[in-house]
């Protein structure tokens, strides 16, 4: 996105494992993952986008609470149904 790396983020959880937070533990452990592995290799900017169907809020709610409070309505471009984009700009120092 305008010159800055973008990484799509996927998350699933077995049936019996949901409601206990571990895709939101997940997805906090792979950005930090990123950030000191995009640090040490010089990227300082990027971006995570995550894309979850309009319906699916177990995976809306792990977006919010880890890329972004605000999401853009679109089109999924491989199941053809209304989806919410979350994008987050990670920004090192």
């Amino acid at each position: 996105i305008d010159g800055i790396p973008c990484f799509q983020l996927g998350y699933a959880v077995l049936p019996e494992k949901r409601g206990q937070g571990r895709a939101r533990d997940l997805v906090n452990a792979a950005i930090a993952e990123m950030r000191n592995g995009f640090r040490r290799a010089g990227v300082m900017r990027f971006y995570i986008e995550a894309i979850a169907g309009e319906g699916n809020v177990a995976s809306n709610r792990v977006a919010v609470t880890t890329i972004s409070k605000t999401f853009e309505l679109i089109t999924d471009a491989f199941s053809g149904q209304p989806a919410n984009r979350y994008l987050r700009l990670i920004e090192l120092s």
